[in-house]
């Protein structure tokens, strides 16, 4: 989806336009008019990252605007040919969609708030106000939380959460008070969720050796088992930062 997304000319004003593929041909969606945070209607012509549910019925990204207070973000989802809003808990500022269930009726993102920080969140498909996943005490604080991958019936949710001390992992499932943190494999405490299976049993991603606000001698690993053991992909390299 985010390969889909063009530079786009409105009235001289370079944007960045959303185009969309249905049944009845293509539409190219130049900006995004929605309420946000304090209930007022913008105008958000600048469309980020986007991703499209598994039966391709629900669209759901990001798009920002600038204005005299500063740059905003606003998450959105669409379907049928309708726009709305993904608002940020009460109180907070901006908002993030990352990753939508298969049918589109979860979506899960950030609520950012205005220092900078937030909280990992999650919406019905129609957007509007979300519901805080809480994270346990020893996540970081200082930086938001980043919720990247959704098992396919929106039960099970990645989160990850960036810091001087490397990436920390998080995982979510429906019912848990607060999300629990995945083990570091033995040596590499860095690590990022990139993705999971699609029926949530299974975690996948890369570990590695925190240099500062870099990570090196990076890993592939996997999360799995009943309590989500860490295993390092032998023969798998990332990269260093």
């Amino acid at each position: 989806a985010e390969d889909g997304i063009r530079d786009y000319k409105v009235t001289g004003v370079q944007t960045c336009a959303l185009p969309i593929w249905t049944s009845a041909g293509l539409a190219v969606q130049p900006a995004i008019s929605m309420k946000d945070a304090a209930n007022k209607i913008y105008t958000w012509p600048n469309v980020l990252d986007v991703v499209v549910s598994r039966n391709g019925l629900r669209i759901c990204g990001s798009c920002s605007r600038d204005d005299n207070l500063g740059n905003h973000r606003m998450g959105f989802t669409w379907s049928s040919g309708a726009f709305a809003s993904v608002l940020p808990q009460t109180g907070d500022v901006d908002s993030e969609a990352m990753a939508t269930s298969a049918d589109g009726s979860v979506i899960v993102g950030t609520s950012f708030n205005s220092s900078g920080s937030g909280s990992a969140m999650k919406w019905v498909g129609s957007g509007g106000v979300g519901v805080k996943i809480a994270l346990p005490a020893s996540a970081p604080a200082t930086s938001p939380p980043y919720p990247c991958a959704i098992s396919d019936d929106g039960t099970t949710v990645g989160i990850n959460v960036w810091s001087s001390g490397g990436g920390r992992a998080f995982r979510w499932k429906t019912g848990q008070a607060t999300a629990t943190e995945l083990v570091a494999p033995s040596g590499r405490p860095a690590m990022q969720i990139e993705g999971m299976t699609r029926d949530g049993l299974i975690f996948f991603g890369e570990c590695g050796v925190v240099n500062g606000w870099s990570t090196i001698s990076r890993r592939a690993v996997k999360w799995s088992g009943a309590t989500y053991a860490p295993t390092v992909l032998a023969g798998i390299d990332g990269r260093d930062d």
